[in-house]
């Protein structure tokens, strides 16, 4: 019996150890992919020095029946200004400064800005991070977990899940070749319902050292969007991140 039971103490040991080697495999080859994916985008210093963005392009809708012109513009971490144009005079409009949110949703028959609740201002704020979840990730209380491959329209990439102490959880895709994302696939709760929102990256070009996507597929929304100017590091006026008076 004590012979048997050393055996299986052994076994039980070795199976620990194994189980310890494979994590620190994992947590190994995490670190590299995401060294190789800082890389691709131009460096972590590079991404780490970038404190505000603007991006303009035009927005594609229901396959390219209605092309409206959009621009975002973010200040490091949490203000963000979304502007969607619907026509003359009209604009879709979500918003941040980092203590409260707005939106304006002219399809309601009222051009003034409401105030978003709280759920709502959480996921308009969770926009203006622009670095995404793999940069400062341990600053931000991000947990990583690398979970091996999968292909994405049969291109393996690199399959992380990332999940924000907000509870929101992303898995992104890296291609194996690349190490850029070429999708991420977002749970969120809408209305007390999950659900999923898949993003698509493609046709990345390098500007002013940032390699960056110039289409974005929101194929569950179909939304297409094509950015045609990305600026870095603009001077923003923090004040256009307020809601503004009601007209």
């Amino acid at each position: 019996m004590k012979f048997r039971s050393m055996k299986t103490g052994l076994a039980l040991a070795i199976m620990l150890l194994c189980s310890m080697s494979v994590q620190s495999m994992y947590a190994q080859k995490l670190e590299d992919v995401l060294a190789k994916h800082y890389e691709a985008r131009g460096g972590l210093a590079k991404l780490k020095a970038l404190k505000s963005l603007r991006i303009t392009g035009k927005a594609e809708i229901g396959g390219g029946a209605r092309t409206l012109n959009m621009e975002q513009t973010v200040m490091m971490p949490n203000k963000i200004l979304v502007r969607l144009e619907m026509g003359p005079g009209m604009a879709m409009v979500q918003a941040s400064n980092g203590k409260a949110g707005y939106m304006i949703q002219p399809w309601s028959g009222s051009n003034d800005p409401q105030p978003a609740d709280e759920p709502t201002r959480k996921q308009i704020e969770e926009q203006a991070n622009i670095l995404g979840d793999l940069v400062n990730y341990k600053e931000n209380n991000i947990a990583l977990e690398l979970l091996g491959q999968e292909d994405v329209e049969g291109s393996p990439a690199f399959k992380i899940k990332a999940v924000n102490p907000n509870g929101t959880t992303t898995t992104y895709f890296l291609d194996v070749d690349s190490y850029l994302e070429v999708k991420s696939v977002r749970k969120i709760k809408v209305q007390d319902k999950e659900q999923e929102v898949e993003v698509r990256n493609s046709d990345y070009k390098t500007i002013d050292g940032y390699t960056v996507p110039m289409v974005i597929n929101q194929s569950a929304m179909g939304v297409v969007v094509k950015l045609s100017k990305y600026e870095f590091n603009p001077t923003i006026a923090e004040s256009i991140f307020d809601m503004p008076a009601k007209k």
